[in-house]
């Protein structure tokens, strides 16, 4: 009991670059709802927790009774926890940014779940906000509130320290501004102090503000330097189950493997007709996990394109000032709380006439105080044909954020379009090169599909059928009608075709681990930073080590064989 005490008295380094304050495990990766006992400064008490995909949740009562949870309002009907960021103490990367968020954010909440006979919320997500301390181990979760804690010292700017080994005096340190520690002793003029992790530091009492539980900060975020990814990565994109009530779930985080570099879920979608609030779906347990496993997370925020109004209110919100700083304020904010590393913008079917104005100052906008945070900003853009060259302003775009993603995989897409692969070589290469010329290869993650187009012909020829399908789905139809692909040179892909009983003729370009290393054979040659894939789930159970092989094992694309 004593040793769980005392990594309280030594935990405060707090990860100022994240939304919670927590060492040790991270809980599992199971989707079943698992329940685990809570411990508060080190004592079981009745409250329960539950860990859920890598999810902590407490429920509100517990969260009310130890944590500094007064400036929420718990609407448990529509399940959101709301509060306003400019009630709080908050800071984000200098004062500009954390003026820019707090006084445009506005009402914000923190999505609630409902189960097991009470509401809960992720631990993850309150617990920097709510001054609660945590760690998972062994089962169990440890809560050590310090609201109420006399005498705690945050560093006003980055402080120097001296460290100790030993006993003995040690190397020359900064302590991040924001960063919060507790005394060990003090002198006329300097503190000794402890980090979370036990290490000790003398600092000057010029260099620190001594607080209590009571003020200290809600939350901070310092300024940071974005990841360093290596030459070529990929990134995949994720899509959330939405429910009728609002709410959504994740997947499971994947696990661990040379293939995704990036994982991008689908967490935030602007609210139409919402005045420029954002739907969150986020989940803090899928980033942590991701985390453990070595894989970034740049969170894939869109305009509700599928939603009706969609295209008229994104006209609005981008040519509106207030609008637009309200949405890329509330995506910043919810960033920082979900501890993403990035976030990737999908913003699809605006008004051709907003996009090289009002979507260019937009991301103006998310990069300028993104970047500040250590936020990797990219954007998921149309092919840079001819066509679409004429309304988005790729040139301007470029300079302002890391990486744009062209959705590549629609060349042929439906009956209007005409049939063809979803993806051949000399449209993927002429779309790529060009945006390449425009803002540099380095800041290219080429769209690559996880999935393919089915189609119908009548015995004239005529189209009477189309529609996306994934990997494993064709794989599936070619089975049930035995029909045997034949690699096709210039589509760089198999081509299947069978007959169907209504005497109609189905032809399907496959995608396999063949035709997606041809894709990764022209990423090595042009040079690009490498690939972004629609969508995880559709992928045929190896492919993703393809994109290992190639980026990380050095293995030539001309010899990963193909599946026929």
């Amino acid at each position: 009991m004593r040793k769980i005490i005392s990594l309280f008295l030594i935990f405060v380094l707090l990860a100022v670059s994240a939304g919670s304050v927590c060492f040790a495990e991270t809980p599992p990766s199971v989707a079943d709802e698992v329940r685990i006992d809570v411990y508060v400064n080190g004592k079981k008490v009745q409250d329960e927790a539950y860990t859920i995909k890598g999810n902590l949740y407490i429920s509100l009562d517990t969260l009310k009774k130890y944590g500094d949870a007064g400036f929420f309002t718990f609407n448990t009907g529509d399940l959101k926890a709301y509060f306003n960021a400019a009630d709080l103490d908050m800071f984000f990367a200098d004062t500009e940014t954390t003026n820019f968020i707090k006084s445009n954010a506005g009402k914000v909440y923190l999505p609630i779940k409902y189960f097991k006979g009470d509401y809960r919320i992720s631990l993850g997500s309150v617990s920097q906000l709510c001054k609660l301390f945590y760690r998972y181990e062994n089962g169990a979760v440890y809560l050590y509130p310090y609201k109420d804690i006399a005498r705690i010292l945050v560093a006003h700017k980055n402080a120097p320290a001296v460290g100790m080994n030993g006993g003995k005096i040690g190397s020359s340190v900064k302590l991040a501004n924001g960063t919060m520690v507790t005394i060990v002793s003090e002198s006329t003029s300097f503190y000794k102090v402890k980090d979370f992790s036990g290490s000790e530091y003398y600092v000057s009492k010029a260099d620190m503000d001594e607080k209590s539980g009571k003020t200290v900060s809600n939350y901070i975020r310092n300024a940071s330097a974005k990841d360093t990814l290596a030459a070529q990565f990929n990134l995949v994109w994720m899509t959330t189950e939405l429910r009728s009530n609002d709410t959504s779930l994740t997947g499971l985080a994947p696990e661990k493997q040379d293939g995704i570099d990036v994982m991008s879920p689908v967490w935030m979608r602007l609210e139409v007709d919402g005045g420029g609030n954002i739907k969150n779906y986020c989940e803090y347990g899928f980033t942590e996990l991701c985390h453990a496993n070595g894989v970034k997370v740049w969170a894939c925020v869109n305009n509700n394109f599928e939603a009706k109004g969609s295209t008229a209110f994104t006209t609005k919100m981008l040519t509106t000032t207030s609008m637009r700083n309200k949405a890329v304020a509330q995506y910043l904010l919810y960033a920082c709380i979900y501890d993403v590393d990035g976030l990737n913008v999908d913003f699809e079917g605006m008004e051709r006439s907003v996009i090289k104005e009002g979507y260019t100052a937009f991301i103006k906008e998310l990069s300028k105080h993104g970047s500040k945070l250590g936020l990797t900003i990219s954007l998921a853009t149309p092919a840079a044909s001819p066509y679409w060259q004429r309304y988005f302003d790729f040139a301007e775009l470029g300079k302002v954020v890391d990486y744009i993603c062209p959705m590549t995989y629609e060349e042929h897409y439906s009956r209007a379009v005409g049939a063809g692969s979803t993806m051949s070589p000399p449209w993927f290469s002429s779309t790529t090169d060009a945006l390449a010329e425009i803002i540099g290869g380095d800041k290219v993650l080429m769209g690559v599909p996880f999935f393919t187009q089915y189609w119908e012909f009548d015995p004239s020829g005529n189209i009477v059928d189309c529609y996306a399908i994934t990997m494993n789905t064709s794989m599936r139809y070619i089975s049930e009608h035995d029909a045997t692909p034949v690699w096709d040179e210039e589509a760089g892909q198999y081509i299947a075709e069978y007959k169907l009983e209504n005497g109609n003729t189905a032809k399907i370009w496959m995608e396999d681990p063949r035709s997606m290393a041809v894709k990764l054979q022209y990423t090595k040659d042009a040079g690009i930073a490498g690939t972004a894939c629609w969508v995880y789930g559709q992928q045929t159970a190896d492919m993703l080590d393809v994109f290992g092989k190639v980026f990380k094992q050095g293995v030539a694309p001309a010899d990963i064989p193909g599946y026929w």
